[in-house]
């Protein structure tokens, strides 16, 4: 008759750290897998911002190459379907993999994507870095240039503007000394 659970006092879960990458670590990384198969979507996570599965399930009819734009169908929220901006940095890339022959934009899988981004990650010393640090280091990048938090916002795709602020607004250590700069010589 009674609830066993009454009484029971839950942990607190924690937060896991967000890892975002410095620029440097950026550079190494994509020298790293240059000429590998994580080239492409790497350096697409890196200038989309997009969730794992986001962009490997990219379809061609998802891809907007005269105006630049890619639909995202994202399945976590309503507001995960959105519009995104293809930058100057993977236009190419993008534009490449759009005229071969095949449905969708990526030929590689969730999981063997994950083994072998980690396995590149353990050899540069990058332990705690995912796919998902690429996304926090998208939302990073995009604030460090300035870009409003309303526009990161809307291509993360969040619901509300906490989720953006308060779990992606992390600035790197060069752009803290930069800032620093900034004060010091005024």
């Amino acid at each position: 008759k009674e609830n066993p659970c009454e009484h029971v006092i839950c942990p607190k879960a924690k937060n896991k750290k967000t890892i975002i990458l410095s620029h440097k670590q950026q550079k190494t990384l994509l020298k790293e897998i240059s000429n590998t198969e994580l080239y492409n979507p790497i350096i697409c996570y890196l200038y989309t911002g997009c969730r794992r599965n986001e962009l490997l399930n990219l379809r061609k009819n998802d891809i907007d190459l005269e105006n630049k734009l890619i639909k995202i169908n994202g399945t976590k929220t309503n507001s995960s379907i959105r519009i995104i901006p293809i930058f100057n940095q993977i236009i190419n890339i993008i534009s490449k993999l759009y005229h071969e022959k095949k449905d969708y934009l990526f030929d590689i899988k969730p999981d063997p994507l994950n083994r072998q981004f980690r396995k590149i990650c353990d050899k540069l010393n990058l332990y705690d870095v995912t796919i998902h640090s690429l996304r926090h280091t998208f939302a990073t990048n995009c604030f460090e240039k300035g870009i409003d938090i309303k526009t990161v916002q809307q291509w993360l795709g969040h619901s509300n503007y906490q989720n953006t602020a308060n779990i992606y607004t992390h600035l790197t250590t060069e752009f803290i000394l930069k800032e620093i700069e900034k004060m010091n010589n005024s």
